[in-house]
């Protein structure tokens, strides 16, 4: 809503319609799809944010369904991007491994270049952790 009253246009993505109207989120452009499957062109967005839902997508690193899940994300999030902009993902893993697999996945599959922004790191309870991607202009 913030981004929206700034003047920016904003898409509301979740894959439980419910949540989409619960928040009264209809000025937000409301769009009932998976997250590992947008259903949107490439080279379209300024920028993405998620909020809490990377965790529900990625949380065994042994399971290749899950593996599959997040190379597509990451995969659809790097096209649907224009150069020059910037995936900022919140998430809460479980473990830094979980943190470590998840940024060989992004290396190995997309040309996003990145960081975990960790806020509150040394208190677990308040901690959050933030995964920042920008896609880079293939001209420099």
């Amino acid at each position: 809503m913030y981004l929206k009253g700034i003047g920016y246009k904003v898409v509301a993505l979740d894959i439980i319609s419910d949540f989409l109207y619960f928040y009264e989120l209809n000025d937000l452009n409301p769009i009932n799809a998976d997250m590992c499957l947008v259903p949107f062109k490439p080279n379209i967005f300024d920028g993405i944010i998620s909020i809490s839902a990377l965790q529900w997508v990625f949380k065994d690193i042994n399971n290749d369904k899950m593996k599959n899940n997040i190379i597509n994300l990451i995969t659809y999030f790097y096209i649907i991007l224009k150069d020059n902009s910037r995936a900022v993902i919140q998430f809460y893993p479980k473990n830094d491994e979980l943190m470590t697999t998840i940024g060989k996945l992004i290396t190995e599959n997309t040309k996003f270049v990145g960081e975990y922004v960790i806020d509150n790191p040394q208190n677990p309870k308040k901690r959050k952790i933030f995964l920042v991607l920008e896609k880079k202009s293939n001209i420099q």
